[in-house]
Parts: C-alpha cells; structure tokens; sequence
C-alpha cells in the first residue's frame, strides 16, 4: 500500500452533513461539481445508453423509443430528457413510469421487460456484449453530469486529503 498509515473507510449516500457528523474527508458524488464550500475533481465523465430486454424490443415491432414504458432512476430525474434533448429533435419528453432507488434493481427491471431505461454504460456495457440488454436507440451519449472527488474546502491542505486524491486521479 503507497499510504499504509491512512485508514478508508467507504460509505454509501453521503449528503453534505455527514461531513461533519460522520467526519467524512472525502467524498465521490454524482452530479456537476458546483458544490458551494466544497473543492471538486472531476473524476470520470458519465455517458448514458438507453437500453431494453431483447424481447421486449422484438414485442414492440420496431416501435420508437418514446411509446416504451419509461423507467426512471431516482437519482437521475433528467436522464430521460436529456437522452430525448440530445438525440432527437423532436421535442419528445419522457413518460412517468416506475422509479427505482438504486441501479442494481432498474438493471433487473430492464433485464426482465418492464420497459426501457437510462442508464450509465459503465453498469450495463457487459450486459448489451452479452445480449441480456440491447441498445438499439442510439450511441451512448455525454451525461450532463459527472462523478467527482469532493471535499469541504477548509480540508484541502489536509495530508489525508492530498494522498486520496493523488491516489485515485492515479487509478483513473
């Protein structure tokens, strides 16, 4: 280990108040990095694929994406519109459908034909090489947000801070 002498520790859902109740240094957060008193890098951009089951798509007949039933992830409200904004010019918008908490169950929803979804490709890549996912819709696209390495700003002189970082922008 590079820095045996900094524990990790890894916690799921942070909000900015676990900062300081759960004495949290650092963080990896989704969204655009404009968090006011936090510093931001950007880690890994998100590109996004819509995606369905293979027979579900093969039940729709060669159907636009828009007359599919919409899942959506709670985390991403603007997923579904942003894919219509970018890849039509139409002016499509999503329909309300079933939201999910977390990928892993909008993925199993995707798998077995409840409807179409949005979805970061790095969760579903192996899934559409495999063929238990198809992505007839379009390329992938350039989310409108980001994953980034996030911290309140009075740590930024922090040793614990500058050694996570220098670590992950490594590994990335």
């Amino acid at each position: 280990s590079k820095y045996p002498d900094i524990q990790v520790n890894i916690a799921t859902g942070l909000t900015p108040d676990d900062f300081t109740t759960a004495k949290t240094d650092v963080a990896v957060q989704y969204g655009k990095g404009d968090w006011p008193g936090y510093t931001c890098h950007l880690i890994q951009e998100e590109r996004i694929v819509a995606v369905a089951a293979p027979l579900l798509i093969t039940q729709m007949k060669g159907a636009p994406l828009v007359d599919y039933d919409h899942l959506h992830m709670r985390t991403r409200p603007s997923a579904w519109q942003h894919w219509f904004n970018v890849t039509t010019s139409l002016g499509e918008t999503a329909s309300a459908g079933t939201q999910f908490e977390n990928f892993t169950m909008m993925i199993e929803a995707v798998r077995s034909g409840l409807g179409a979804a949005v979805l970061p490709e790095m969760y579903v890549a192996q899934d559409i090489e495999s063929g238990k996912l198809s992505a007839p819709f379009g390329a992938p696209i350039k989310s409108d947000a980001g994953y980034y390495l996030a911290y309140p700003n009075h740590l930024s002189e922090s040793y614990k801070v500058s050694a996570f970082k220098e670590w992950l922008i490594e590994q990335s």
